[in-house]
């Protein structure tokens, strides 16, 4: 059992996947226990310790085995046309993280050292994806448009992206923002709206303000993405509005009684915990979600008052958390359009709606139909 204690320590420390060699180490030591006592109690208790660490050994190695594949599908990286790496972002001190304004070039999209698909971006002085041009003026009407990859257009080019659309479809009548970004959750929109990063932007009149919401977004929200340790951090006053408590990485944002933070760090090491507790989307997360959409929605009524605030929700409104999330965006007043209304069947996951078979993004048509929907229903109704 010392040994056993000893090796876990150490493989806690210096291997990737610790807690399947722990779980070997205390494997063994239970089987070695079991031969060596002659109690039949101890020996049938030994047994069962075997048993019970081998099997969540188990699924330590699947869940690492998946999550690793899913890493190295998903791996994108930004390249000139050289395909010399490029710096695509910067930290921000407000949204944790934001685009290099004056970047030019492409995302790259490898697996297993196989291109799977690039797409060309180019990001203007105000740091945003460029929008086509417009009838000019300060007068004109103008969309803002927030959310995460799917809003910025990973994996299509600057002319296929959803915001880029509507403008071309209206002909110029509208002047489009994309605020979104690869990885951007609700709390980087909330943060946008309050910080006065759109107000020094925005340079027209907005009407209409479209934020493309995913249920993961709730895990981001509540700084558990992996990829978003700066972000902002925002918590449920006594009211239940959402309100801003500085960023993810603030010292003293999140409590370390008895040691929690060095307990979180350690179980933030296991696959499993993450696959079951840190990335499972709780009624919580959903919550907060919840209440930074609907104080998104009042900051934009209180600066824009002309503009109309919508939810395009791109989940399975059928089943939890999609459900979930759709019932409280009803339940506070918020227009929520529901992806699955809008992409025809079989639905917005299917083959022909992504950039590859290997990637959920949606590729120029699925942002071809959801602009045409903007324009032909929101819009023309407003």
């Amino acid at each position: 059992m010392v040994a056993a204690a000893v090796f876990s320590l150490a493989a806690l420390k210096f291997i990737s996947t610790p807690y399947v060699w722990i779980s070997i180490a205390w494997a063994l030591a239970f089987i070695a226990a079991a031969f060596l006592t002659r109690a039949p109690a101890i020996r049938a208790a030994a047994i069962c310790g075997a048993t019970a660490v081998a099997v969540l050994g188990g699924f330590e190695f699947y869940y690492a085995y998946g999550t690793a594949a899913e890493l190295n599908i998903h791996r994108g990286i930004a390249v000139d046309d050289q395909g010399n790496r490029t710096g695509f972002s910067r930290p921000h001190s407000d949204l944790g993280y934001a685009a290099r304004p004056n970047a030019d070039g492409r995302l790259a999209v490898w697996q297993d050292g196989e291109l799977l698909y690039q797409s060309r971006y180019r990001i203007g002085k105000n740091g945003l994806r460029i929008s086509p041009p417009d009838a000019g003026g300060r007068d004109i009407p103008c969309i803002l448009f927030f959310g995460g990859s799917m809003t910025f257009g990973v994996g299509v080019d600057d002319e296929n992206a959803v915001h880029y659309r509507v403008g071309v479809l209206t002909e110029g009548r509208y002047r489009t923002y994309n605020f979104g970004l690869n990885g951007y959750g609700t709390h980087q929109m909330l943060a946008a709206l309050e910080s006065g990063m759109v107000e020094d932007v925005v340079d027209c009149r907005p009407e209409y303000v479209f934020y493309q919401a995913i249920p993961h977004h709730a895990i981001r929200a509540s700084g558990r993405a992996r990829w978003d340790k700066r972000g902002p951090r925002y918590v449920l006053d006594g009211a239940g509005r959402a309100v801003r408590q500085g960023n993810f990485n603030d010292t003293g944002a999140l409590q370390d009684t008895f040691g929690s933070r060095r307990i979180r760090n350690q179980l933030d090491k296991s696959f499993l915990y993450r696959r079951l507790v840190k990335e499972r989307i709780w009624n919580s997360d959903l919550d907060l979600m919840a209440a930074i959409i609907k104080e998104s929605r009042r900051v934009v009524s209180d600066r824009y008052p002309d503009a109309a605030f919508h939810v395009v929700l791109r989940a399975d409104t059928k089943s939890y958390p999609g459900s979930g999330l759709a019932q409280r965006l009803a339940a506070d007043g918020i227009n929520v359009h529901p992806i699955d209304a809008i992409i025809p069947a079989p639905g917005f996951d299917a083959p022909e709606f992504r950039v590859h078979p290997e990637d959920p993004h949606p590729n120029g048509r699925a942002h071809d139909l959801l602009a045409r929907y903007i324009v032909e229903t929101t819009l023309e109704f407003r």
